[in-house]
């Protein structure tokens, strides 16, 4: 298949017990294996900057752990999707 016309770099976020299980990360890579117009990916750890706006507009935040995810399991998921 030819790349689209328009490459674009993709970026996930790995968000602790929201994410983070291989089979998530299995869906992502055959997601992401479909994309033609994907110039890059790059997996980057959540992190909880947005939860002080979440708050401030009285919105509720839709997980269970707003921590960003230790380093080792982010190099890992990148490890695992660069074999891709």
């Amino acid at each position: 298949v030819p790349p689209a016309p328009y490459q674009c770099p993709t970026t996930p976020r790995a968000a602790p017990g929201l994410n983070d299980s291989d089979e998530d990360l299995a869906a992502l890579k055959a997601f992401t294996s479909r994309l033609r117009n994907m110039a890059k990916l790059e997996i980057c750890p959540y992190h909880p900057l947005g939860l002080e706006k979440y708050a401030k507009f009285g919105k509720k935040v839709l997980y269970d752990n707003p921590n960003s995810a230790p380093r080792e399991d982010v190099e890992r998921w990148r490890r695992d999707m660069s074999a891709q």
